[in-house]
């Protein structure tokens, strides 16, 4: 999950920018802040990765189910 990570790029400017990956991100900041308010960035990109697997999951179940109905028609 690591591989490739690059340490404290900052936000990226462009698309094929270096980027930070969202949980290395999270583990960083938890393991080493140094007030509060880096904490809370820590915090916030927890929920932004949550959400995303939440938004991710809901979007395969809606494939699969619309995947499934469409199957079961055509029988």
């Amino acid at each position: 999950m690591l591989t490739g990570v690059v340490a404290m790029a900052g936000v990226p400017q462009s698309l094929l920018a270096k980027y930070e990956a969202l949980p290395f991100f999270i583990y960083y900041i938890s393991a080493q802040y140094t007030d509060m308010e880096e904490l809370r960035m820590g915090y916030a990109a927890a929920i932004i990765l949550v959400v995303i697997c939440a938004v991710l999951f809901l979007a395969a179940f809606y494939i699969k189910n619309r995947l499934t109905e469409k199957a079961l028609y055509s029988v």
